[in-house]
């Protein structure tokens, strides 16, 4: 019999004291719902093995965080890229971002009880627009011809250091349910120029032509991709040779206009590309 108070005595204390640590810690324990599937992938982790895929249905990972830096990056990045054949372009916050010509991967990563972190992934049409709210803090409109366009960068005053982030948006506002238009490709121009020295076209257009269909209220994304062409025998020819090789935005100081063009017309007929269908926008980068 007093065997079996002391169990019953050690028991209701343990069971009292699970109360209270729940209790205490249930915003970090039920963070993400029930903790029991991330804490059975913690427990099968090891070094060879740093990360797990949490459910059967659902694209999430967790990581430790000591492992390949912060969020384990490194590992998951290139087991996404592989796993999904996309490419890893940027992270922005808490959001990195990954794109193939079928689709656009975002991973949503959150911290987790301290010494993990679980990626989210969420997939979108590689045209379709994933914004978060944060980054749109510095931006550009204009409409015209049934078409609606934003230039977003992801702030106004960078340093040289600094990687600037320049995407923009597109929407069909017309009244039909869809519209086809005719373009070479890309068909959304980016311009970079400080009205000096410095200008860059920014894009590198194909001469081809191509149709696509925009669908009236869904709104397309393009992201800035960096593409450089000079004159070797320029007396600034070695100024965009080492431009060129960084594959980020990194500018010089100045003040620059960033000018967004849309370049499309509603026929096969390249005379019949829409006019003033442009946004511009300002950016100073300091040293």
């Amino acid at each position: 019999m007093k065997t079996k108070r002391i169990i019953a005595t050690a028991l209701t204390i343990f069971i009292l004291l699970a109360v209270i640590f729940i209790a205490l810690y249930k915003d970090a324990i039920f963070q993400r719902g029930n903790p029991l599937p991330y804490i059975s992938k913690m427990i099968s982790m090891n070094y060879d093995k740093p990360f797990a895929r949490v459910f059967k249905d659902r694209d999430v990972y967790i990581i430790k965080n000591s492992h390949a830096g912060r969020y384990g990056s490194g590992v998951l990045v290139e087991f996404i890229e592989n796993t999904y054949g996309v490419t890893f372009t940027e992270q922005m916050g808490s959001c990195a971002f990954f794109y193939s010509d079928e689709k656009t991967i975002v991973a949503n990563i959150e911290v987790y009880w301290r010494y993990y972190a679980v990626w989210e992934l969420e997939f979108f049409d590689p045209n379709t627009v994933y914004i978060p709210p944060e980054q749109m803090t510095n931006s550009a409109y204009c409409i015209g011809e049934d078409f609606e366009m934003l230039l977003y960068t992801d702030k106004a005053i960078y340093k040289t250091t600094d990687t600037v982030q320049v995407w923009a948006t597109l929407e069909y506002i017309g009244d039909e349910d869809a519209i086809t238009i005719w373009s070479s490709d890309p068909f959304m121009s980016f311009y970079f120029t400080d009205g000096k020295d410095f200008t860059n076209l920014g894009t590198a257009v194909t001469d081809v032509l191509k149709s696509t269909e925009l669908e009236r209220g869904k709104v397309y994304r393009f992201d800035y991709r960096k593409s450089v062409s000079w004159d070797e025998n320029a007396p600034d020819a070695d100024f965009w040779r080492e431009y060129a090789k960084d594959p980020l935005l990194r500018l010089p100081a100045g003040a620059y206009t960033i000018v967004l063009n849309g370049i499309f017309g509603l026929t096969e007929n390249a005379a019949d590309y829409l006019n003033g269908l442009f946004c511009e926008l300002k950016i100073e980068v300091l040293e």
